[in-house]
């Protein structure tokens, strides 16, 4: 059978999101603004379970029917605490998003099926004038939100799976 990348196996690369939070402080007397840091980190690593053992997808070759679990990160790392914080995940090209995967303490989620221009907890579509929800499989982006405060040097995690086609 043959995989909707053209070959029958998919190289993933790992992900890597970040959000920033923080304004930069002009200092007096400086010549050079200070760099700016961000206040949270997102991260987003794709794993499969092979022989038993989580693996990362970085670089993994990939057959269809295979899970993967994506793994969303956030790390507050500034000196305060943080809140509405939120994290964007991908359903990438040849894979479906699995139903009912969705897990995250303490954190909402919400889908795209427009490549991330909006969110929805349940997206819609219309078919023949009538409102109706979004097939799984056109689902492009997952959004994690914690509408709590994230305490300075605290993390938070949540993750999905997705199935390549």
């Amino acid at each position: 059978m043959k995989s909707p990348f053209g070959s029958r196996s998919v190289l993933f690369p790992s992900l890597l999101i970040v959000l920033v939070l923080v304004a930069p402080v002009a200092l007096a007397l400086t010549v050079k603004a200070p760099q700016q840091q961000p206040a949270v980190l997102v991260t987003l690593e794709g794993e499969v379970t092979r022989d038993g053992k989580a693996v990362s997808v970085d670089g993994l070759q990939l057959t269809p029917g295979e899970v993967i679990i994506w793994k969303v990160r956030v790390k507050n790392r500034s000196a305060r605490t943080v809140s509405n914080v939120r994290a964007d995940g991908l359903v990438p090209k040849g894979t479906q998003f699995v139903p009912n995967s969705f897990s995250g303490v303490g954190s909402r989620v919400e889908y795209s099926i427009d490549g991330g221009a909006s969110y929805s907890a349940q997206p819609t579509i219309v078919v023949n004038g009538k409102v109706r929800p979004a097939p799984m499989d056109s689902y492009t982006n997952v959004r994690f939100l914690w509408d709590g405060e994230i305490a300075a040097g605290e993390s938070k995690a949540a993750q999905y799976k997705t199935r390549l086609r």
